[in-house]
């Protein structure tokens, strides 16, 4: 099978896969930009040159660009990406939801729930439905307005927030008192190497995520929780595979 390159455009992290395998990626990068502050779209622009550079050194035939709500809110980024010669997919939060579902069920069958949270949404997703909702690692302010979680005890944790969790915790297999645990030490002021190496920026970002799942532990009973290493964007090269790829020349 010949490579298929992804690019995954979030409010705050912008992704690239490139792989003819997920099993064996060939190439993984990300960059945080700031997608609701106008003044960092030329950093947006460039960080596209560049994978779309990255793309014809793997000799990358077929791939696409997906977003969503940050493209929705701004349609000069929309037309940027156009410009660039990307084929575009504007993708639901429900779909969102799905795509991350069938990553992640494809490796961890038994999680209950997948939970997502990216920098301006976080997605709920189980067998029968996928919830989006506005509140991220990036926009969290006051209570949470959760909607009613299904019934079961395993929680599979998607995002950037939780990979920090883990290595905090030292384990991607932790329970609720291990988790809360782990948000305990970033939302006091841990002193962990793992914790000072991060950017300023990424430092705030998990500690807006940490928020968010401290509010999750608060108000639902889930017991264990999981870390998976594939998310949305393999979701993303699944349906590419599987006939959304465009052609990129």
């Amino acid at each position: 099978m010949k490579p298929v390159g992804i690019v995954k455009i979030g409010s705050s992290n912008t992704g690239l896969l490139i792989a003819a395998s997920l099993s064996q990626p060939i190439l993984r990068l990300n960059h945080l930009v700031d997608l609701k502050t106008p003044a960092n779209w030329l950093e947006f622009s460039d960080v596209l040159a560049s994978y779309r550079l990255r793309c014809r050194e793997s000799q990358v035939a077929y791939g696409l660009v997906a977003g969503g709500e940050v493209l929705r809110r701004h349609h000069e980024l929309r037309q940027l990406v156009l410009n660039q010669g990307w084929p575009l997919w504007e993708v639901s939060g429900r779909l969102e939801g799905q795509l991350t579902w069938l990553a992640v069920r494809s490796r961890d069958p038994a999680a209950d729930v997948v939970i997502d949270i990216g920098g301006g949404s976080t997605e709920i997703i189980h067998q029968s439905a996928a919830i989006s909702i506005p509140i991220g690692a990036a926009n969290v302010t006051g209570e949470i307005d959760w909607p009613q979680m299904p019934e079961g005890e395993r929680a599979a944790l998607v995002g950037g927030t939780a990979y920090v969790l883990s290595r905090l915790a030292g384990t991607e297999h932790m329970g609720s008192d291990q988790l809360a645990a782990a948000i305990d030490q970033v939302l006091e002021g841990s002193s962990s190497p793992v914790w000072r190496s991060l950017e300023a920026h990424r430092q705030q970002l998990v500690i807006g995520g940490s928020t968010i799942l401290q509010s999750l532990l608060n108000n639902f009973r889930f017991t264990q929780f999981s870390v998976s290493p594939w998310g949305y964007t393999e979701g993303l090269w699944m349906a590419a595979t599987l006939g959304r790829a465009r052609a990129l020349w």
